[in-house]
């Protein structure tokens, strides 16, 4: 009788761990980089347009609210080159100043096309990394590499 006990107050005990499971994997992102017909590459020829997307998928149960993308998001759209260089005309973050709220089953989606001010990168490999600060204590981090030829 003390066994059957023991097996169900383990039983008990593994399904109350299981219910209150985070949802860490619950927020995620697509980073990626598409060329002006909408198609997904890495490898772009000197002078094409690139266009960067970013769609963060809430697969929670609550809404997540941000006061503006720069909370939520960082780094996005910042370009490296393969010597750690910075890229950028203008920096994204300038950009993103409204408010975030993604309800659950929810997408979130930005799109930024370059050159941002007719500016073409220059032949080379270049990277750009996205983190999402989903709360205090988790980020997500999505990185993308890219070649011009």
């Amino acid at each position: 009788m003390k066994r059957i006990n023991v097996y169900m107050c383990m039983l008990l005990l593994l399904t109350i761990i299981v219910g209150c499971s985070s949802d860490d994997e619950d927020v995620t992102a697509i980073y990626h980089l598409l060329d002006i017909n909408g198609q997904k590459t890495t490898v772009f020829n000197s002078g094409d347009d690139i266009v960067f997307e970013l769609i963060v998928i809430n697969s929670t149960n609550h809404t997540l609210k941000y006061a503006d993308e720069r909370d939520f998001i960082n780094g996005a759209f910042i370009v490296y080159n393969s010597e750690g260089q910075l890229f950028n005309p203008i920096l994204a973050d300038d950009l993103m100043i409204h408010p975030v709220s993604i309800p659950p089953g929810e997408q979130f989606k930005i799109v930024l096309q370059w050159p941002w001010l007719k500016v073409p990168l220059p032949i080379g490999k270049y990277s750009s990394t996205c983190t999402l600060n989903i709360d205090e204590k988790r980020k997500n981090s999505y990185s993308l590499n890219f070649e011009i030829r």
